[in-house]
């Protein structure tokens, strides 16, 4: 599927693009991709149907731990992005597949089609990151769910180290943010619990260093060992 386009403020419509092709007798689809446009073909969200279940299953264990992912449902729904961040886990399990085992066939297709749609930026983010860079527009392939992020907080001297949980771009009053859910563990004098957090990077243009957003992934911290000590 290749979009949700709205075609009035109160209604949408399926496009299936593969109906103006040729269609292939039995071919199997491991999974879809779908995207929800605005009317002018501003993009809104993507998502993955895992049709599959044994790429399901592979995806379980990858993902394991990402608690913003649900892949509890038999035909789960993931954000391609997320699945990107994952691409060397992924490519690491493609590796100790056997092959022309299903299980081959199905993570390679997913691989596959991630290395063509994210090429571009692929090869911009690893440009950057060579360099300690960022750009706005790549925040969502750069985070890691389940990951430690090294967050200086605006209301305490001492930083953070949650786990970066989920992300979603935001628009308010013109002014468009990159928001992220987090989360930590954290005592009351009696008992550990889990607590969250929110950061957020408001919108920069151009590239800007890695370690001035105020909230990055743990690993690009210039003192990272001594951080985690």
């Amino acid at each position: 599927m290749d979009g949700l386009i709205r075609k009035t403020i109160d209604s949408r419509i399926m496009i299936d693009a593969q109906q103006f092709r040729k269609s292939i007798p039995n071919y199997p689809r491991f999974f879809t991709k779908k995207s929800d446009f605005e009317v002018d073909h501003t993009l809104l969200d993507s998502f993955i149907d895992v049709k599959s279940t044994i790429l399901r299953d592979i995806l379980r264990d990858v993902l394991d731990g990402a608690t913003s992912v649900s892949l509890r449902e038999d035909r789960p729904s993931i954000n391609p992005d997320v699945l990107f961040t994952y691409h060397t886990q992924l490519d690491a399990v493609h590796a100790t597949t056997k092959p022309g085992s299903p299980e081959r066939l199905h993570l390679g297709k997913l691989i596959e089609f991630l290395k063509s749609h994210y090429a571009s930026a692929s090869d911009k983010l690893t440009a950057l990151v060579q360099h300690m860079e960022i750009t706005f527009d790549l925040l969502p392939v750069f985070f890691q769910p389940n990951s430690i992020v090294y967050m200086v907080s605006s209301t305490s001297e001492n930083p953070r180290c949650p786990l970066f949980d989920a992300r979603k771009f935001q628009i308010e009053h013109g002014q468009k943010r990159f928001d992220m859910n987090c989360r930590y563990l954290t005592h009351d004098g009696k008992c550990f619990g889990e607590a969250t957090t929110m950061a957020e990077i408001s919108e920069f243009h151009g590239v800007t260093k890695i370690t001035s957003s105020g909230v990055y992934p743990l690993d690009y911290h210039p003192e990272k060992q001594e951080v985690v000590d």
